[in-house]
């Protein structure tokens, strides 16, 4: 590992390369995370070899790796894991980064892959989620679960979709241009494509769990300071 992270907030964040695609969004939030504790998960080498970033470590069973990016990464710590296990690469490398200290961690190159990875993912973000985050193309998307209220960092226009996670309860939200007071949002459409109407924009859950996705105005807009 580096021998100085810098902590935002006094959060040390993790980053957690998975072996899925990557945007053109993505890889310019990877670029401005040198600093971060860097996890590569298996086959998730392959972005950073491809973007000029070393790993702190690889975690995982190593079936996706080609004899490229091993030469490549041939003085990176290896945590090596046998095929047959209960929990993925992605998994496996999440828990690393806790273990590590970190507070905040962000996955990317987790989608585009096999749907089941996909799926995994996203669950990953119930058991993770004071704490971790998947970053898709420039959204963020988090859960939130329980009895939780999330702040919302976006200016005003900006894209927020609450998606029931399987189902959230009390749900009531603030400084959106449709907002909610103790409602519920069973499976289905209805929370998609809200936006930011103030400058303090929150939502609240009671029960069950929900996932926010958030992004800035434009396809891909991605703050600076949002990516670290």
């Amino acid at each position: 590992m580096k021998p100085e992270r810098k902590a935002r907030n006094g959060i040390v964040t993790a980053v957690v390369v998975c072996n899925g695609e990557l945007s053109d969004a993505d890889c310019a939030a990877l670029q401005r995370l040198r600093e971060k504790i860097v996890i590569a998960a298996d086959g998730g080498a392959r972005h950073l070899a491809a973007l000029d970033l070393t790993p702190d470590v690889i975690v995982g069973d190593m079936d996706s790796l080609n004899p490229k990016i091993w030469k490549r990464f041939a003085d990176v710590q290896v945590i090596r894991y046998p095929c047959r296990k209960d929990k993925t690469d992605t998994e496996l490398a999440v828990e690393i980064a806790r273990e590590r200290g970190a507070g905040r961690v962000l996955l990317f190159g987790a989608f585009g892959g096999r749907p089941d990875h996909v799926l995994g993912h996203i669950s990953l973000l119930s058991r993770f989620s004071r704490v971790l985050e998947i970053r898709e193309s420039g959204m963020r998307i988090r859960a939130v679960m329980g009895d939780t209220l999330a702040n919302i960092d976006l200016p005003p226009g900006g894209l927020v979709s609450l998606v029931p996670f399987p189902e959230a309860r009390g749900v009531t939200s603030g400084g959106l241009e449709f907002c909610l007071k103790h409602e519920v949002l069973s499976p289905g459409t209805r929370g998609i494509s809200n936006r930011v109407s103030g400058s303090d924009a929150w939502v609240r859950v009671e029960e069950g769990g929900l996932l926010l996705c958030s992004r800035e105005n434009g396809p891909t807009d991605d703050r600076a300071e949002d990516a670290v």
